[in-house]
């Protein structure tokens, strides 16, 4: 059975980062069969083609303890400038969890600057 925790557009206004090369469109969180499954939309705000992004979502419970963090590479390897693409993570779930807090990455690990990076809680 699908339990719904929240769906967001934007927590808070749009925080524009003059060095964006994403911008976070939507997300959605759900748990299920004992796991917590993320799905989001992000756009390519830059003029150059991204390459392996990889999504990442890092759980935290009510009081900011983090418990753990899980990361996928987003459903196109290429995004190309005005690109949307979508991702979904899959983390196994925990009681505690009540906070996601999701970034960017390329493949081999530097960071990818992006706005509307926000906390889901």
């Amino acid at each position: 059975m699908f339990k719904f925790i929240f769906s967001v557009n934007s927590k808070r206004p749009e925080q524009a980062k003059p060095n964006a090369k994403l911008r976070l469109l939507s997300t959605s969180i759900r748990r299920e069969h004992g796991y917590l499954l993320i799905y989001g939309l992000i756009v390519n705000v830059s003029d150059q083609d991204m390459k392996n992004v990889v999504a990442i979502a890092e759980c935290f419970s009510s009081n900011g303890t983090f418990i753990k963090k899980s990361d996928m590479i987003v459903d196109d390897v290429t995004i190309k400038p005005k690109q949307i693409s979508s991702f979904s993570i899959a983390a196994e779930d925990e009681p505690d969890i009540e906070d996601v807090k999701i970034s960017f990455k390329h493949f081999f690990g530097e960071k990818i600057a992006a706005s509307d990076i926000h906390n889901l809680g």
